[in-house]
């Protein structure tokens, strides 16, 4: 048996069945399975071999998730060096370059290319009528002129090796109709969109994560710790957040510890560009 027990956990859906008044399906042995059958296998004394060498990111696109959910056990294998990922550095660059993010963002250590923030405050989060799935017009935009200005600047990026990940429906197909209109006469319609559940297990060159919610709202999905780790660990060549790092207020909400670990990695390797209603040039 091999797999991760720190992403997210089974979900056992009953055909058909929706919670009352709601468009949520029922899993209705969610609970149960919180805990994987490895991770029970796990805890009753089996012996557990752990493969820590990544071969998936670049090095140092990994950092992120190694630091706040593999407390550090995480290492990268020969096949991640930068040569073979070739997006990464170019897209680094770029993002450096930006009017928002000059003399305020750092570079990684030599060789390492980090995760990076926009961070997006301020924003409206609006909820579905008579549902609990979400939307964020702005945190949208910005998401998608991200996605613009990577394939404007990074010729040799196309939109099928980019991925926007949502934690919500309501978002996800929002963005897919946006994405069919293009902006500034890029075709943004090839580009793959997928909530955190439907792509664990897949991978993209270049990640979007935009995590909709905001301080009123409270976090909601993004919080969860299973979801974090999918989102954070898909990409090959570069991961972009796009989010509010107020999300959390200044109450310790339950369950926020690594939602809290997230904001507080991207601020200390100074990896963080304040929007401000700034435009991304």
């Amino acid at each position: 048996m091999a797999g991760d027990w720190k992403q997210l956990f089974p979900a056992v859906l009953s055909f058909m069945e929706k919670y009352l008044n709601t468009q949520q399906w029922v899993n209705r042995f969610g609970d149960n399975q919180r805990n994987s059958i490895m991770r029970r296998l796990f805890e009753q004394g089996w012996p557990v071999f752990l493969l820590s060498e990544q071969l998936r990111m670049v090095p140092g696109g990994g950092d992120l998730a190694n630091d706040i959910i593999y407390d550090g056990q995480m290492t990268d294998g020969p096949s991640s060096s930068v040569f073979n990922h070739p997006f990464a550095d170019k897209i680094d660059d770029l993002m450096l370059s930006l009017n928002v993010a000059k003399g305020k963002v750092k570079r990684g250590p030599q060789g390492r290319i980090l995760p990076i923030l926009l961070d997006v405050r301020g924003s409206i989060c609006l909820q579905v009528e008579g549902a609990t799935s979400k939307y964020n017009p702005r945190m949208r935009f910005y998401t998608l002129a991200c996605a613009t200005l990577l394939l404007e600047k990074v010729l040799v990026l196309t939109p099928e090796m980019i991925c926007i990940i949502v934690p919500y429906v309501a978002e996800l197909e929002n963005i897919r109709q946006s994405l069919k209109g293009g902006l500034r006469n890029i075709r943004l319609v090839d580009i793959e969109t997928a909530t955190a559940d439907s792509f664990q297990g897949w991978e993209a060159k270049v990640v979007l994560w935009t995590m909709v919610s905001v301080e009123n709202t409270g976090p909601g999905f993004v919080k969860d710790k299973e979801r974090i780790c999918v989102s954070i660990t898909r990409h090959t060549d570069y991961f972009i957040t796009i989010g509010d790092s107020r999300v959390c207020g200044n109450k310790l909400l339950e369950g926020t510890a690594t939602l809290r670990k997230l904001f507080n990695w991207f601020k200390a390797h100074d990896r963080v560009i304040e929007m401000g209603g700034q435009e991304l040039s």
